[in-house]
């Protein structure tokens, strides 16, 4: 149902849900000699760990362990970085 305002009421009803089950808080850590690309999306609580590379877009909802390359929406490790080559995952 839309009101006058505009609002969608059902929509309303899904707050509380979407606080508590994908809403974290704490604060943002991003460690030594990190990329990130261009409009990338970080959730609170999320620890980026060294020399990880984000692409651009991406949106990182969990943590990235070090040495990782991460894209898409949710942000998902698709290499990794080991003795300066680049190896799929």
């Amino acid at each position: 149902m839309i009101t006058e305002s505009g609002v969608l009421m059902s929509s309303l009803k899904m707050i509380p849900y979407i606080k508590d089950n994908y809403c974290k808080k704490g604060k943002i850590v991003i460690e030594d000699n990190v990329w990130i690309g261009a409009n990338v999306i970080i959730f609170p609580g999320v620890i980026i760990g060294k020399k990880s590379i984000i692409g651009a877009g991406s949106i990182i909802t969990k943590n990235i362990p070090p040495y990782s390359i991460v894209k898409g929406q949710p942000g998902i490790v698709f290499k990794k970085i080991q003795d300066n080559k680049v190896i799929p995952i």
